[in-house]
Order: C-alpha cells, then structure tokens, then sequence
C-alpha cells in the first residue's frame, strides 16, 4: 500500500463539517507511523485528519480484469467492506462497520451502486437507496471499457448548498425590490 499526506495549514482547507470514519487496518496504520513521525518533527503542531478531502486509488479485480478506481477515503471504505464477504451486506451493517451517519452512507452507496460505475449490485429500486430494505453486494460481472477511471461522489454537504441557495435568492429578491 502507497501511502501519502498532504499537510495544509487549516486556513487552506475549505471548511467542511468534520465527519469520522473507521479506517481499514492498513490505513489505521499508516496514519499512526505519519502520525508519530509528524509529532516527532513537529510538536508544536496538531493534526487534523480530513477523510472526506481524500482521494484514494482502489485496484481492483472484476471479471478477471484489472482496473485503477480514484475515490474518496469514504467510498474506498465502503468498498473494502465487501472485499471479503460473498453473501449480501445490509445498509444498516454497512453505516456500522464504517462508523457513519444515514445521509452520508446514503450518498456513499448510492455512488457506488446507482452511479455511473456500478462497482456493488443492490436489491430494490436501481436509483434509489432504501435504508430498510436494500441489500448490497460486490458487483461480479463489473465490466468497463476505461481501465482507469474516477468514481464520482454527490456532495456530502448538500444541506448547506441548499440553505446557500434559499439565502442567495432571497437577497437577490430583496436588490430587485429595491430597484
């Protein structure tokens, strides 16, 4: 595994609302060597570790072919949760195992099963995600013409764009009144 990190003041990140994720072994321990190699080099410093900012690059194997998956640190997790596994993983399981909320693990599946690159199968409606009722499992006769390719995420903070939005009109509304 290829590990690396790059470290921004925290005045260079775009503000994002800080969300946890249970990491796979091998990340955890990666990010515990930088971590104290980091604090050894730097002890006046604290880190910040922001997984939603993340790309990750999956290899992975479908149908006998090889392909080199971009994601976010999110949607690789979700995915190594059925690297193992044969039988169907339910939504419920899947938010558990990754340590996460409903909407983000909504929009997380729903990337990865309804999505351009269809990388797990899901029962129930193929555009929508089912908190309830929907099953998931790896996605056997995955097949595309791109060897490498990214996996697109819909925007975790889609509550905020909205509010943005309503406020950004009713400005608008309030300069055209005054015209």
């Amino acid at each position: 595994m290829d590990f690396s990190v790059q470290v921004l003041t925290q005045g260079f990140w775009p503000s994002q609302k800080q969300r946890d994720l249970q990491l796979s072994h091998e990340m955890r321990d990666a990010k515990s060597a930088f971590n104290t190699w980091y604090t050894e080099r730097h002890s006046h410093r604290v880190l910040s570790w922001v997984y939603i900012l993340g790309d990750v690059v999956v290899k992975g194997n479908f149908g006998g072919r090889s392909y080199d998956m971009t994601m976010t640190t999110f949607q690789a997790m979700a995915l190594l949760a059925f690297a193992c596994k044969k039988e169907a993983v339910a939504f419920p399981e899947i938010c558990e195992h990754m340590q996460i909320d409903e909407p983000t693990g909504k929009r997380v599946l729903h990337s990865l099963a309804c999505g351009k690159y269809k990388l797990l199968d899901k029962t129930g409606h193929h555009r929508t995600i089912n908190c309830k009722t929907d099953l998931f499992e790896s996605n056997a006769i995955f097949y595309s013409k791109l060897k490498r390719f990214k996996v697109q995420m819909s925007m975790l903070d889609g509550d905020f764009k909205r509010k943005v939005n309503v406020e950004i009109q009713q400005q608008r509304g309030f300069g055209i009144d005054a015209t």
